[in-house]
């Protein structure tokens, strides 16, 4: 079921794609929906447990400082995304667009990469072009940089991303 918190973003997302110079075709709204949705389920003011994680779609110091190098823009505590949507899918984009070529812009890839970061991204992409296959590539990855949710995670991100995938009246996310 669609989370009204999660969809009150669409126009945000919308703003925060076309600002970065960005598509729907790279980053459909459901792909991005579906990551706030499990992230923080709409809630601009979400702070995960370990206090590191911040915003609708949970990012951390790091992220934001590779976004912003990627945007070449000042970096920021991540902290700053605390009530600012708009802003959390800036950073969201620049950091997906500076490790492009880890995700091909493959919803899956993308949420790996968002939740494993660049390093376990690269690794799944190795495994995939080796021919490994996706299941098994992402359970590696995982591993290797001991990001021991990250296949639930996925797993997740597909449920999310099939219900805001769906339509409601013949009007797509």
């Amino acid at each position: 079921m669609k989370n009204k918190d999660v969809l009150r973003h669409l126009p945000l997302i919308h703003f925060a794609r076309t600002r970065v110079g960005l598509t729907a075709d790279t980053y459909p709204d459901a792909v991005i929906l579906a990551l706030i949705h499990i992230e923080s389920a709409g809630r601009v003011d979400a702070i995960s447990p370990s206090g590191q994680h911040f915003g609708i779609l949970q990012c951390m110091n790091a992220y934001v400082q590779d976004a912003c190098e990627r945007a070449r823009q000042p970096v920021f505590p991540a902290r700053q995304l605390l009530g600012s949507a708009e802003l959390s899918v800036w950073v969201f984009l620049h950091y997906m667009e500076r490790y492009a070529a880890r995700h091909d812009y493959d919803p899956r890839r993308i949420a790996a990469l968002h939740k494993g970061g660049a390093g376990t991204a690269k690794t799944l992409t190795a495994l995939l072009k080796a021919g490994v296959p996706f299941k098994q590539a992402l359970a590696e990855a995982a591993a290797k940089h001991r990001i021991p949710n990250l296949s639930e995670y996925v797993r997740r991100f597909d449920n999310a991303l099939a219900v805001y995938q769906a339509r409601d009246g013949g009007a797509a996310c």
